[in-house]
């Protein structure tokens, strides 16, 4: 990459941080000469797979040191939890009196599995089966035979601190990719709400939160398709008017007038989702059309007759006293009838045979 400074490119990380654990001073010193030596560009001769020959390989080496196994574990948890971890670390395979290689890499890849680590050792006596059962992880450890040439440390410093780099953008691209997921799902599920919350309120009243005259007239229209279809099968709708409504508006104001809409609609709807002992299969849709005029449709009764029942129930239901601003008012409802038939051509019919049942109601007192 012409004219971009090694030190940033994504080849090499700025620093590569790096823990020696070996119980002689002098290994040591020596990985220290080697490392220090790559602080200026310094041409390797390295396998094609890890860094491009012709690449200057300029990194800088952070090194810290312990002579015991055991005493690496609370470096390498300093590290992390300062947020500037080990790149990687060399462990020398025998450490008397303390722990040997195997049991220092496994606490360290406990610690941190994002460490790679290279196993120094003068031995043979043990095999890459031997490391692979010992530590049960092969993917971020290499061997490393004793005596070693300088330029084998470099290249494994170099090449394992650009595997570990390319291993930390891809967990931080994970991290992104993780939170602009979950914000993206927030933002579905925020806008999933609204929908429903238009849609909701496209269909209900927003006074009284009951269906409005179009889901209402959805609803019927369901009813009389099924009608058409079973010969057994009974609904009804009740038109609700409340009496002398407008008296209550011009003596104790709209706020009170409002306040009894809500009443009422709740105590309609308490009686049709209370009405199993008049008709078990009865399913029933409260509505409010407008101003004071509810309706009911009873869905699924035993009989037409039952709705006769229902709907003295409901006026029972209503007529209860309230307080309203400190007075107490006792609503006054008179209610309309119609039974469904194969005779009505639409919800509209059924509408207004009720409308007009309520008419007669109100005119008979």
């Amino acid at each position: 990459h012409p004219g971009l400074d090694t030190m940033s490119s994504p080849l090499f990380p700025q620093r590569i941080r790096v823990l020696i654990v070996d119980d002689t001073r002098a290994i040591h010193e020596d990985l220290r000469k080697v490392l220090k030596s790559a602080q200026g560009p310094a041409r390797l001769s390295l396998d094609a797979r890890t860094v491009d020959p012709t690449e200057d390989a300029a990194a800088e080496f952070a090194v810290d040191s312990v002579y015991q196994g055991q005493d690496a574990p609370e470096l390498v948890d300093r590290a992390l939890s300062q947020g500037d971890p080990y790149t990687l670390a060399f462990v020398d395979m025998s450490m008397p009196p303390g722990w040997d290689g195997f049991q220092t890499a496994r606490a360290l890849l406990d610690l941190d599995p994002q460490l790679c680590i290279v196993l120094c050792t003068a031995s043979r006596d043990f095999s890459w089966r031997d490391v692979s059962t010992k530590l049960g992880r092969t993917e971020r450890v290499l061997v490393l035979k004793k005596p070693y040439d300088p330029i084998e440390i470099l290249q494994l410093a170099h090449s394992l601190g650009r595997r570990w780099r390319q291993a930390q953008q891809s967990l931080a691209r994970l991290a992104e990719l993780q939170t602009e997921n979950a914000s993206l799902a927030a933002e579905i599920d925020r806008r999933r709400g609204l929908e429903d919350q238009l849609r909701f309120d496209a269909l209900h009243d927003p006074l009284t939160r009951l269906p409005n005259r179009a889901l209402l007239l959805d609803r019927i229209e369901h009813c009389l398709r099924r009608k058409r279809r079973e010969e057994g099968y009974h609904f009804a709708l009740v038109f609700f008017d409340l009496d002398d409504f407008k008296t209550i508006n011009d003596n104790l104001g709209h706020e009170a007038g409002d306040q009894l809409l809500v009443e009422v609609s709740r105590r309609i709807l308490a009686c049709v989702r209370g009405t199993d002992c008049a008709a078990r299969a009865m399913q029933g849709t409260a509505a409010r059309l407008g101003g004071d005029e509810f309706v009911v449709l009873l869905d699924g009764l035993l009989s037409p007759e039952e709705a006769t029942f229902v709907t003295e129930r409901i006026l029972q239901a209503i007529a209860t006293p309230l307080a309203l601003n400190g007075r107490e008012v006792r609503p006054s409802t008179s209610a309309g009838v119609a039974v469904g038939s194969t005779r009505h051509q639409g919800a509209a019919d059924l509408l207004r045979d009720a409308d007009s049942a309520l008419y007669q109601a109100k005119r008979s007192g």
